[in-house]
């Protein structure tokens, strides 16, 4: 094959040339193959023999032009304010030209203020994702002011997934999810974002019960979550300073689990850790509620090894591999670990304890392990088989059939959640199609029994029984009592 040409040119929200910015172009759902280059005088750009497939266009301030990068505002926040993300099939010895900047349809013009407690949250960055989005060519972002004013500027009304996000930078972030309506009708529209009070602080230690500086901290909403929803409602990433003490602010009542340490990014990049990864689960938080001392005692690491292997016997590459310590809590809900050409893969950082392993790939999914037994300098090993896994579609009605938005959760029949699980594939592919704000994907699962429970803002639950018998997909529909 010849492949196909991509062409395109990059404008202002005046529809004038944006030269010097910086485009990347990359294969998708993995990004496995990526091109860079900038954009012309004309804000035009060309690549030609790209493969046959869905290719993502990513423009943004170019990182190597300091006059260029600081166009839009210092700070990761701002940059990521100013990108622009399209989508483009590209089809063999034909040429696909795209625009970016500008858009059809009728723009609304979005304005509002993001506070906590009355006061300005200045630098927040600001994202908008339309209901049943059709990738993240829909993204829409701002960064607040000083003043924590913002201006964003929308294709068209409807449902908006909105995220504040404030502490951003590599490996950081502080995550809070909205759901905000725009009229279709109008040309603007005011939407202000008043920040929760809730608030979870503690101090690490490690095994001499020194303070451990720069310690990975994470948080996630325990329980389901809900559909349109890509974090569970509210997700932070952040590090202990120099007294091995962190601060989580603007949450939500609710439910929480918070880990502590573990490799950077997950073990993203196989990175060894001083310390083993913690999890504290079961933290709840009413309204305006400030938990103090949730703190943590980390020790000296271990591993688990392990190959991955297909219903006839042979290694599986890039199969997501997934952890539960010994309460049935997901050590990282967003797998970045995954097996090599040989089936294998090293699981590194873990606390000392019991844990089961389970591994997925597209439609395959693997039965969870035996509990596995880590120790401190040693490495466990397991091995998993996938076989076709059935793929959960849930939606949510009230009494009159009209579907309403829920948490859903999906439990085995160890009362362990499936919910909210992703592997790195998977959260590209996302971002890549968009999301879905009428429907919850979960899985693939383990043919089985599960338990399916939704619940509203308001306090209205319904839950069933569920059996996975065939691979493939399953839809269940909850009606709300």
């Amino acid at each position: 094959r010849t492949g196909g040409t991509l062409e395109g040119v990059v404008l202002n929200d005046d529809g004038d040339p944006r030269p010097g910015r910086s485009v990347i172009v990359q294969r998708m759902p993995n990004a496995e193959r990526q091109h860079v280059l900038e954009s012309g005088d004309d804000g035009g750009f060309r690549v030609e023999n790209l493969e046959p497939g869905t290719w993502q266009i990513v423009v943004m301030a170019n990182v190597m032009d300091r006059g260029a990068s600081d166009e839009s505002g210092e700070g990761m926040a701002s940059m990521l304010g100013d990108m622009l993300i399209e989508t483009a099939t590209i089809l063999d010895g034909e040429t696909t030209s795209v625009v970016l900047g500008t858009s059809e349809g009728r723009p609304v013009e979005v304005t509002g203020r993001v506070t906590h407690a009355g006061e300005p949250v200045p630098q927040a960055l600001v994202s908008w994702v339309p209901e049943d989005s059709s990738g993240m060519s829909d993204l829409k972002m701002s960064v607040t002011g000083e003043d924590g004013t913002y201006r964003v500027k929308l294709h068209h009304g409807g449902n908006w997934l909105v995220t504040v996000q404030n502490d951003v930078g590599t490996g950081r972030q502080n995550s809070i999810e909205y759901l905000e309506r725009v009229p279709e009708a109008s040309e603007s529209h005011g939407a202000d974002f008043e920040l929760p009070g809730g608030r979870i602080s503690g101090r690490v230690k490690g095994p001499g019960g020194d303070p451990v500086p720069h310690c990975r901290i994470t948080l996630n909403v325990e329980g389901g979550v809900a559909y349109g929803s890509f974090l569970g409602g509210h997700y932070t990433e952040t590090t202990t300073d120099a007294d091995g003490r962190y601060d989580i602010p603007f949450l939500r009542a609710g439910r929480y689990a918070i880990a502590a340490g573990g490799p950077e990014l997950g073990g993203m990049f196989g990175d060894d850790a001083a310390h083993g990864r913690v999890l504290q689960g079961d933290l709840r938080l009413s309204e305006g509620e400030w938990l103090e001392d949730v703190d943590f005692r980390l020790e000296a690491p271990g591993d688990i090894t392990g190959v991955v292997k297909g219903a006839d016997g042979q290694p599986v590459a890039d199969a997501a591999i997934f952890l539960r310590d010994d309460t049935g809590r997901m050590v990282e809900r967003f797998s970045l670990v995954s097996t090599d050409a040989r089936g294998a893969f090293t699981y590194r950082g873990l606390a000392p304890g019991h844990y089961t392993v389970f591994a997925r790939k597209g439609t395959l999914a693997s039965a969870s392990s035996l509990p596995t037994r880590v120790r401190t300098g040693e490495s466990a090993r397991v091995e998993l088989q996938l076989e076709e896994g059935c793929i959960v579609l849930v939606k949510v009605e009230d009494r009159s059939g009209v579907e309403v938005r829920a948490r859903v959760s999906v439990r085995d029949a160890e009362g362990r959640e499936h919910t909210g699980a992703m592997s790195m594939d998977e959260i590209l592919e996302r971002f890549g199609e968009g999301f879905s704000s009428r429907e919850q994907r979960i899985g693939p699962l383990p043919l089985g029994r599960y338990q399916v429970r939704a619940e509203t803002e308001d306090g209205r639950e319904v839950e069933r029984p569920v059996s996975l018998l065939r691979a493939g997909e399953r839809a269940v529909r909850l009606r709300l009592p």
